[in-house]
């Protein structure tokens, strides 16, 4: 990449995630249903790992992104489970909001950069995103 190419980019410059660390151990499990959901998503990926379900942020966050997570090794897509509970229109809207306002507050949290199956995700490891995220996409599912 050239020296225009980072001035001109809107993607931000975030540290590598240290490879022997904890977090790229979490991150380095995932790899089996993450590398899946990547052959059948070309947006760009964030994930925000946790012990119960780590979710997936998929597009370009706050704007227009969508939700998934993995569940032991099942991806899980917010969208389809949300209309298969009969989860109208309006409150995907509003739903939706609540999402971005979730990811509005922790966008200062620190985020990192790792490889998989040949493409650049980042990585969120904020237990209050998590959480946040966890309880609007579980209010929803009820």
């Amino acid at each position: 990449m050239g020296l225009l190419d980072k001035v001109f980019s809107n993607k931000p410059d975030y540290p590598e995630l240290a490879s022997d660390g904890q977090l790229a151990q979490q991150v380095q499990g995932l790899h089996p249903p993450l590398e899946d959901l990547m052959g059948q998503v070309k947006d760009p990926m964030e994930i925000v790992p946790a012990e119960e379900r780590t979710f997936i942020i998929i597009g370009k966050p706050p704007k227009k992104f969508g939700v998934a997570w993995i569940e032991g090794t099942n991806v899980e897509n917010f969208q389809k489970r949300a209309q298969d509970a009969g989860v109208g229109a309006s409150q995907m809207e509003d739903i939706s909001g609540k999402l971005r306002s979730a990811y509005e507050k922790h966008e200062n949290s620190d985020r990192y950069v790792t490889t998989v199956a040949g493409r650049e995700i980042v990585v969120t490891p904020s237990k209050d995103l998590n959480r946040d995220i966890n309880a609007i996409v579980s209010q929803a599912l009820q």
